[in-house]
């Protein structure tokens, strides 16, 4: 019999066969007194952060890039593309609307004038 006491018999117990030793440290704490899961958690932040700005700046370019080419399509007059159409029909929509608005008042207007 081994001389000692509780964790003497624990680490009896962890040694026998078939024990499944743990790979999971985040539950213990390093030197300065923080969780490792904690410290794992901000390294894994700062990672993907990187990788998000990285890909902000990457999506930035693609679209200077694009920018500066239809910039230069407008220049030589050349966009008269499927969106054309539409924008025209914003642009008369509002127009139309107002009058129809100006109608309805001037219709309610003459309604509620009152009998002389």
């Amino acid at each position: 019999m081994r001389k000692g006491g509780f964790g003497s018999l624990l680490r009896g117990v962890a040694t026998k066969a078939g024990q499944k030793k743990t790979n999971n440290f985040d539950a213990c704490r390093d030197m300065s007194g923080r969780r490792l899961h904690h410290i794992n958690a901000e390294k894994r932040l700062e990672e993907w952060r990187a990788e998000a700005e990285a890909e902000e700046q990457k999506l930035e370019r693609i679209a200077e890039v694009f920018l500066k080419k239809k910039a230069k399509e407008v220049r030589k007059g050349a966009t008269k593309g499927p969106t054309e159409k539409y924008v025209e029909k914003y642009r008369e929509e509002p127009e139309r609307c107002t009058g129809e608005v100006e109608e309805a008042a001037e219709y309610f207007r003459q309604l509620l004038k009152p009998v002389t």
